[in-house]
């Protein structure tokens, strides 16, 4: 495999973090949609809802210029020689590995969000001595864990359907099985 072909993989998986991303911010939209119809559009509904939409239009055009301009942006990041490297798993396989790991990393950094709510939610039933008290007392609260379970549920799919999103990704060189291979006359 040359150095262009692993940074274009490299190049991809940043833009799979920026869809990440989106979808973690359409969610956030979609909840504080939510909760605002409950609170009818409460003052301040437009300052909270324009940054959200600006993060998604971001991270969708970053997805979007990364995954469909990967080739020249490897190419300009490789420099103008271009060596093989010797690594002998698929490309599916390392997509898969990189895709798995980030996976692993949403879980790690959300599942203590989502346990520090449920602490503080049964601190505050305990304290209140009221068994069917209010156990969410701030709209932001509840509006967080919700993101949080949504996230941690998408990052879930995600993981279980990882060989197919890499497969999808790295279906361009279905032909080539393994990255160690030379590259010979035609593919030049």
């Amino acid at each position: 495999m040359k150095r262009t072909e692993l940074i274009e993989y490299g190049i991809i998986v940043i833009g799979l973090i920026f869809c990440y991303q989106t979808l973690i911010a359409v969610i956030s939209v979609l909840f504080n949609l939510l909760f605002s119809f409950q609170s009818n559009f409460a003052p301040g509904f437009v300052e909270t809802i324009l940054p959200s939409l600006l993060y998604i239009l971001i991270y969708f055009f970053s997805f979007y210029f990364v995954v469909r301009y990967k080739k020249p942006l490897a190419k300009y990041i490789n420099g103008p020689t271009d060596e093989t490297v010797n690594i002998s798993l698929g490309k599916k396989s390392i997509l898969q590995i990189v895709i798995i790991a980030i996976c692993l990393f949403a879980i790690v950094s959300t599942i203590p969000e989502i346990l520090i709510h449920l602490f503080k939610t049964f601190k505050r039933s305990v304290e209140s001595y009221d068994r069917f008290a209010d156990n969410f007392n701030n709209e932001q609260d509840v509006y967080d864990f919700w993101t949080n379970i949504l996230s941690l549920v998408l990052t879930l799919v995600l993981l279980k359907f990882s060989g197919n999103v890499a497969g999808y990704f790295s279906k361009e060189t279905e032909g080539i099985s393994t990255i160690n291979q030379k590259p010979t006359e035609e593919t030049n």
